[in-house]
Parts: C-alpha cells; structure tokens; sequence
C-alpha cells in the first residue's frame, strides 16, 4: 500500500469506535482477546450490518464500536439522581406545555 494509500485510510478510520489512529496500529501488532457471539437474532444481525454500512465500518468494527459505546457509558445511581431532580420538580407545579420548554431550551441556550 502507498504512502497516499496509507493516509487515505487513515483519515476514513478516523474515529472509529473512539480509538485514535496511532493507538489502533499499535494493537494490531499486539495479540488482541476475540468474542464469539452464536445465536444472533437475524432482525438484529440485519440493522447492525445496516449500521456498518452507513458508516463505513466492517461488521466487526461496528459490533466493537457498539460495545465500546455501551460498556463507556457511565452508571447512573437512581437514588442520587433522584436526589437531585426532587428539588427541581417543586419548583415546576402542574404540567409544562411544549411552548414553555422550548421557549425554556431556547433560553438555554443563549
């Protein structure tokens, strides 16, 4: 593969499942764990090769993507959360209107 070969994929494999570029060719040197996964219901076989398609990935890329994303993503403790959103739900009394949270959205973001 060419030198112009070379930063051409690497420009496509920016960002693939959050891992930079030097880092992803460093592993490829090193012995990596596999997952066999049996007994995948075709519907979800179907919308992950979808996924991989739309994005330009293989479907084991995509499969890694998907669990890097899951696995990161950060536990939340219901008891704190709700903690925190009891105060905020006194100062709200009856229902909000569509009109009131956008007009609400909007002024956050300013």
């Amino acid at each position: 593969m060419g030198e112009a070969q070379v930063a051409k994929e690497l420009r496509r494999r920016q960002g693939c499942g959050g891992v930079p570029v030097a880092l992803r060719f460093h592993m490829r040197a090193l012995p990596v764990p596999s997952i066999t996964i049996k007994n995948i219901p075709a519907n979800l076989h179907r919308r992950l090769r979808e996924r991989a398609e739309s994005s330009g990935r293989s479907l084991n890329r995509e499969i890694i993507a998907c669990l890097l994303e899951a696995a990161g993503a950060e536990r939340v403790d219901a008891r704190t959360l709700l903690a925190q959103v009891r105060p905020l739900r006194r100062l709200v009394r009856g229902q909000v209107s569509d009109a009131e949270v956008s007009a609400a959205k909007r002024e956050g973001r300013r």
